[in-house]
């Protein structure tokens, strides 16, 4: 008997977010809905479809072009890249992405070394070109 409350209980907790989600549907928005579908909807849909394709055509050429060089070409280490080409779809791209964004953000290591080095700018990991890379490099698109 305690060991069905507890599975009701889970499932009620974990329930409650979706209940929250479809009851705000019905709450009085006043004009921010109109706002959103005005000012908000359209660029968060070219970015999320710009992403999309980017890393859909990215994924497309780097995926094929790696695979056909491990399949067809003989090379030292070719058994290495056979599966290791395969580890990025072992991670959750999220992971990834909080661990590149540590690395190359302006105050990760690798910033702060080649500003130390050069005094040049380095480029943002924030635009929508290095969404892309990035998303493509972590195997978010093979998730």
């Amino acid at each position: 008997m305690i060991f069905r409350l507890a599975i009701v209980a889970i499932a009620v907790v974990t329930a409650l977010p979706l209940a929250v989600a479809v009851s705000s549907l019905f709450a009085d928005t006043g004009d921010i809905q109109a706002h959103l579908i005005e000012y908000v909807l359209p660029e968060a849909l070219w970015n999320t479809v710009s992403l999309a394709v980017g890393v859909a055509f990215l994924s497309g050429i780097i995926g094929v072009a790696l695979a056909w060089i491990t399949t067809v070409y003989e090379f030292p280490g070719r058994r290495f890249f056979n599966w290791a080409l395969l580890l990025p779809m072992a991670m959750p791209g999220y992971v990834l992405a909080f661990a590149f964004l540590a690395i190359f953000d302006y105050t990760g290591p690798v910033q702060t070394y080649w500003r130390a080095l050069t005094d040049l700018a380095y480029p943002g990991v924030g635009s929508r070109l290095a969404s892309i890379v990035t998303c493509r490099l972590l195997g978010e698109a093979g998730n």
